[in-house]
C-alpha cells in the first residue's frame, strides 16, 4: 500500500478530500453513553467514599509494593462486587460497555489511593514491547504492572501467557496482576486461566498473579430474599 501510494500520490489526496466531505455526527455529552467523560468523577467519588487505608506501609520500597498493589486490586474488587461500581461497567441500555471502561475505574480510583502512598501510577506505558495497562511504581527497583481483561475477551489466555510477560520484561517489574473481570455465566475461560497459572507454577516459572472480580449484574439484597 505504500509503494502504491507513493506511485499515485492522488490517490491519499482523493482519500482525504473524501474523510473531509465525510458528514460528522454529534455525541451527546451530556449522557455521554459511551461513557467517554463521566468515568472519571464516577471513580473519584467512590474512591472518595469507600478511602483505602494503607497507613500501616510507612515506607514503600521493594518489599512490600507488591502487598499494596494487591490491596489496591482487591479493594477494586470490592467496590465492584459491594458497593455498587459494578453499575458503571453496564450503560444506561443495560449493555455492557467497552472493555475500556473499567480499566478508566481502575485508573482513577487506583491513581487516588497512589496519590495517598506517593506511588507512581502510569497508564499504558510502552517501554518498547506494547503498552500493559498500569504500572504503578516507587523508584525504580520498584515496578508493578496490571493488566485489566474481561473474562470473555477472546484473548484472555494470550494476554496472560504471552503479553503480561513481555510487558514484564520490558517494564522491568518484580511482579503484576492479571485483574480478570468476569462479565459471563460460563467459568471456561477463568477455569482455562487458572490452569494455565497452575502449570506455570508447577513448572517453577515467575507467573502473574490472577485476581477475579465478579463483573455480572446481581439482584438487589430485597429481590435476593425473595428467592
Amino acid at each position: 500500500m505504500k509503494s502504491v501510494l507513493l506511485e499515485y500520490p492522488e490517490l491519499i489526496v482523493d482519500l482525504i478530500s473524501q474523510y473531509k466531505n465525510k458528514p460528522v455526527g454529534r455525541y451527546d455529552f451530556k449522557n455521554d453513553p459511551r461513557g467517554e467523560i463521566i468515568w472519571y468523577e464516577d471513580a473519584k467519588n467512590f474512591a472518595r467514599l469507600y478511602p483505602l487505608d494503607l497507613k500501616n506501609y510507612k515506607q514503600v520500597d521493594e518489599s512490600n509494593i507488591v502487598d499494596i498493589v494487591r490491596d489496591i486490586c482487591i479493594q477494586y474488587r470490592t467496590l465492584i462486587e459491594n458497593n455498587g461500581l459494578v453499575k458503571l461497567i453496564y450503560g444506561d441500555n443495560g449493555k455492557q460497555r467497552r472493555e475500556k471502561y473499567p480499566q478508566l475505574i481502575f485508573y482513577g480510583v487506583a491513581d487516588s489511593y497512589c496519590k495517598a502512598s506517593n506511588l507512581d501510577l502510569s497508564a499504558e506505558p510502552n517501554a518498547g514491547r506494547g503498552s500493559v495497562d498500569f504500572k504503578i511504581s516507587k523508584g525504580y527497583n520498584s515496578r508493578v504492572n496490571v493488566e485489566v481483561k474481561y473474562s470473555s475477551n477472546p484473548n484472555l489466555l494470550k494476554g496472560f501467557k504471552v503479553q503480561l510477560p513481555i510487558y514484564d520484561k520490558a517494564e522491568k517489574t518484580i511482579h503484576s496482576f492479571y485483574l480478570v473481570i468476569r462479565t459471563t455465566e460460563s467459568t471456561k475461560n477463568i477455569d482455562n486461566l487458572n490452569q494455565l497459572r497452575d502449570d506455570a507454577v508447577k513448572e517453577g516459572k515467575i507467573a502473574p498473579e490472577i485476581i477475579i472480580v465478579d463483573g455480572r449484574v446481581q439482584d438487589s439484597a430485597s429481590k435476593a430474599d425473595k428467592l
